[in-house]
């Protein structure tokens, strides 16, 4: 399968819906399908406001446009709610391709703790932007119980993995290389994004035992790190070091309640290190009946009610989760979604075509068909141009607006509207050779009536005669009997009842 992945999160970024869509990725493409990443950094981008790391694409739609057109997806799924998120939804909805969407971050609550937004606004624009997916993924049961109740549709699951090469019990200790030789035991540890939306600060005021660690980097740190000068702030570290914290911890401390999911909790488990958290969407899924963690909201509680678990019951835990198995889920998700079969036919074809130097246009042509333009789209798998204009060669037209005379002004009556038309029709028709007939009757209103003059232009060439009944309520054209020949039309718009005297000259 052909797989566009839009997302506003990716390399050099270091978080969990980075790394779950990066083994994403992998494993589809070792699965044989192909995988094309539309990331920020292939476009001009800006600093996210209170969170540089992250950068935000400008300008990036017309590229996008031109991505999807190259690649010609049979499978879309945008990751994240972002800029190149929005961009391709839109392209998407445009050209009424389907696609699917995930929810990775409690957004609305992330954006109430950077900023003076009511999480109900972050909810409706959660809702706007996920409604015309085809499937919204989420990480856990509970999440999508709670998305339901917000009024999301169309929820499905897609779990996570943990890579439990790189994450295993046996690797060697790493604290005592940073200094930890006088630090006292146990070591409660937390990895991940150093920011307000973590709530790591509720970790750091715990009354814990031995020694605090905190693994990572971001806004917050430089103001926790003073606050709580006793923890030891070791900044981020990655790969093989990073799994090393992990086994070098005697407990996972992890206090979040805006996560999902928190792919940190698979990673400490697979290293053999229990999970201290909340009761919060992820933990709540993964942890109970685990014996691989404790959950409480008193998290101290939980805390040390990790001491006394099996550190190899934790690991064979972590070994259920596997990568392969998401990305399987992942791509189970997709498969409703792809381009019917007739459309994969034409995909093939222009393949066919481009790898003999051949760029063929095609040409759709219906006489029937109400929305010509969306079929199309549906049946070449790429957007196409509408051409729905009269092509046919005609002359020139003439057009007078006309209301009968008043015959009788204490009554208000005003010469019939058919007769007043036939009248100037012949005389029209008598000027240029051409015989007018088959008037049919027309409403008539005489409320609001103004007498204006019509003078028909002088004839140089045949013309045919035209009666217009100008009605707003059912718009019709009836037209009288004219030599096939003829090249001029004179159309002669009647009952124009209330319009200006300011049509009387109108052409």
């Amino acid at each position: 399968m052909r797989i566009v992945l839009a997302t506003d999160a990716w390399e050099p970024q270091v978080n969990g819906v980075v790394r779950t869509l990066t083994r994403t990725v992998a494993e589809c493409r070792g699965m044989g399908h192909e995988v094309e990443v539309i990331e920020p950094s292939l476009f001009k981008t800006i600093p996210c406001p209170t969170y540089p790391e992250i950068r935000l694409a400008l300008g990036a739609e017309e590229e996008i446009r031109e991505m999807l057109r190259a690649f010609e997806p049979e499978a879309v799924h945008i990751a994240t709610e972002g800029p190149i998120g929005i961009a391709t939804r839109r392209i998407c909805v445009e050209w009424k391709l389907p696609f699917t969407t995930s929810y990775h971050t409690k957004f609305p609550e992330y954006v109430s703790a950077r900023f003076p937004i009511p999480v109900q606004v972050g909810y409706a624009y959660m809702k706007w932007f996920h409604k015309p997916s085809g499937r919204l993924m989420v990480a856990t049961p509970t999440l999508r119980d709670e998305l339901v109740e917000h009024g999301f549709k169309n929820v499905s699951p897609w779990s996570r993995g943990v890579d439990t090469e790189v994450f295993r019990p046996d690797l060697e200790p790493i604290y005592d290389e940073m200094g930890a030789k006088d630090w006292p035991r146990p070591f409660f540890l937390n990895v991940g994004r150093v920011a307000v939306e973590k709530n790591i600060e509720a970790f750091l005021e715990l009354d814990l035992p031995g020694t605090k660690i905190i693994v990572g980097d971001g806004p917050a740190r430089a103001e926790l790190q003073e606050k709580y000068s006793e923890a030891k702030f070791l900044g981020a570290r990655f790969g093989g070091e990073l799994a090393r914290c992990f086994r070098d911890a005697d407990v996972f401390v992890f206090p979040s309640w805006t996560d999902t999911f928190g792919l940190v909790i698979l990673e400490a488990m697979a290293a053999g290190t229990p999970v201290a958290a909340y009761p919060a969407h992820g933990p709540i899924d993964i942890i109970p009946g685990s014996n691989a963690g404790a959950i409480d909201k008193d998290l101290k509680t939980a805390c040390l009610q990790c001491l006394d678990l099996d550190r190899k019951a934790v690991r064979a835990y972590a070994e259920k989760f596997s990568w392969r198995a998401s990305a399987e889920q992942f791509v189970e998700n997709l498969q409703p979604y792809p381009e019917p079969e007739r459309g994969r036919f034409w995909r093939r074809l222009r393949r066919i075509a481009a790898f003999y130097g051949s760029d063929p246009v095609f040409i759709c042509c219906s006489a029937t068909i109400a929305n010509p333009g969306e079929l199309a789209t549906m049946l070449l798998g790429r957007p196409v141009e509408v051409v729905d204009d009269n092509g046919a060669p005609r002359g020139e037209r003439t057009v007078g607006l006309l209301n009968p005379p008043v015959v009788n002004a204490e009554l208000g009556i005003s010469q019939g509207v058919v007769n007043a038309a036939t009248n100037v029709a012949a005389t029209q028709a008598a000027s240029s050779r051409v015989t007018a007939s088959a008037i049919s009757s027309a409403e008539i209103s005489s409320e609001g009536s103004r007498r204006t003059q019509f003078s028909p232009p002088p004839a140089t060439r045949p013309a045919s005669a035209w009666l217009w009944r100008a009605s707003a309520r059912a718009p019709m054209i009836q037209h009288a009997t004219a030599p096939a020949a003829a090249r001029t039309q004179t159309v002669i718009t009647t009952n124009c009842i209330g319009v200006s005297t300011q049509c009387a000259g109108s052409a």
